[in-house]
């Protein structure tokens, strides 16, 4: 947003009477030291330079869009403070970090969108001002490949429906059965009929109808006939459901690991942010569904840029906010294209981390600029700040929490390549069984 229009719809919104704008100028004048940490992850939140002299300068993110927009309406004039790092609290109580430059007063305030979660047990020295946007922790990993004999077999047809298909067939054989041995005994079998006496034409009728392959031969009894029927017709109707539905298992829309609970039922390995307790707690909760206990928590964290190489090429998976990735990503040379082809992402967690400003705990400064925030809220200027910084700085598959696969690979149809092989072998032996007992029938008829 360029700057002279970010000044006309500011006065446009904000500054309706000359009664209203002399209220704006509480800080008119006073000169504030604001701080923020020019972390390489965050660059597009807030980038910072420093001089030769050893000034700081704030050059570009939201953090100093969101400045900009308070110095204009209430006037104040700042100085930029680089930080010395987020936060903490040595074991003797000295803070350091930025939360320590603002506790021992020589910045007014963090402009740094930190995570009010993971700074809660500083309440006690910093007050956060209200949220300005929020994180989200997603899971990024490579998918696994679509297919395998297991998925084929038990995720297009539930296990009991094959176990009630060939149920089926059993009592369509034991009927059959039953039927001859009636017809033998009251010496009423047709002569064409005589031939489906014996087990191994029933075994062998059964197979080809399964297989919906034709039979040489037609039972002349209309109750058998029926019989018939009902296999070849059940046999038909499963085929249909079982291709289509293996169809779409196969197909490129269909995504192995679409959510976060598919990923804790998964086999991938999953590690989290080091530098993020939140990352943990969800990392240690999908272990947990796998019924696995971590003993060695640091076995399981890493830092995103030095695991985005390994992410590549293995099975692994890794919890982190969701506006550091692309960050780290680029500045490892990888291009937009190789990460969409790649990754995929997941949301790890439902809950929204607040990201917010904060000043020293009783500063007299929080309220004044708590409900300017608020009017940037209510006017909705931080809602369009936060879409146009996602949709800059994020990469694109990754901000519609999809990726784009590239097309089938050779692992992912080797699959169906086995079905068809086997498949063949196996109706060329039905075809040489058929052909040896059409001959031997031929015979015992002439003989």
């Amino acid at each position: 947003m360029k700057w002279m229009e970010k000044i006309a719809l500011i006065q446009k919104y904000f500054l309706p009477s000359p009664i209203s704008y002399r209220r704006q100028n509480i800080m008119e004048g006073v000169n504030v030291a604001a701080v923020a940490q020019n972390d390489p992850d965050y660059q597009p939140r807030i980038r910072t330079i420093i001089h030769s002299n050893g000034s700081a300068e704030f050059v570009a993110g939201m953090c100093l869009e969101v400045l900009d927009l308070l110095q204009f309406l209430l006037k104040f004039s700042y100085t930029a403070i680089d930080g010395k790092g987020w936060m903490g609290i040595f074991p003797n109580g000295t803070w350091t970090g930025q939360s320590g430059q603002v506790v021992n007063e020589e910045a007014d305030f963090s402009i740094s969108q930190a995570s009010t979660i993971m700074m809660l047990d500083q309440i006690h020295g910093i007050t956060f001002l209200h949220s300005t946007s929020t994180g989200t922790l997603v899971a990024i990993f490579r998918q696994p490949h679509l297919s395998s004999i297991r998925d084929i077999i038990l995720t297009v047809f539930h296990p009991y429906l094959w176990l009630c298909y060939l149920l089926v067939w059993t009592i369509l054989l034991i009927c059959l059965k039953i039927m001859f041995n009636v017809l033998k005994h009251h010496e009423m079998i047709l002569p064409g009929d005589a031939k489906f006496i014996k087990d191994s034409p029933l075994m062998l009728w059964a197979i080809s109808a399964t297989a919906n392959l034709g039979w040489n031969m037609t039972p002349i009894s209309s109750s058998i006939r029926l019989i018939f029927m009902i296999g070849f017709f059940l046999a038909a109707c499963m085929y249909i459901a079982y291709s289509a539905s293996m169809v779409t298992n196969l197909s490129t829309e269909t995504i192995p690991v679409k959510n976060s609970k598919d990923l804790a039922d998964s086999s991938i390995e999953i590690f989290a942010d080091k530098w993020l307790p939140m990352t943990h707690k969800v990392m240690e909760n999908m272990y947990r569904e796998r019924h696995v206990d971590i003993q060695n928590l640091d076995a399981f964290t890493n830092q995103l840029e030095f695991i985005i190489p390994d992410l590549m090429n293995r099975s692994w998976a890794f919890i982190t906010f969701s506006d550091a990735i692309s960050v780290v990503f680029h500045r490892l040379n990888f291009t937009d294209v190789v990460f969409c082809q790649t990754i995929y992402s997941v949301v790890a967690s439902k809950v929204l981390y607040p990201n917010a400003m904060y000043v020293k705990r009783g500063s007299p400064i929080r309220e004044i600029l708590n409900t300017r925030i608020l009017l940037l809220i209510e006017r909705g200027f931080l809602s369009r700040l936060n879409r146009f910084y996602d949709r800059e700085t994020q990469i694109l598959c990754l901000h519609q929490n999809r990726a784009y696969r590239g097309g089938l690979t050779m692992r992912d149809t080797i699959t169906p390549f086995f079905f068809i092989f086997f498949g063949s072998i196996a109706s060329l032996l039905i075809l040489i069984l058929e052909r040896n007992f059409k001959r031997k029938t031929t015979f015992d008829l002439n003989k």
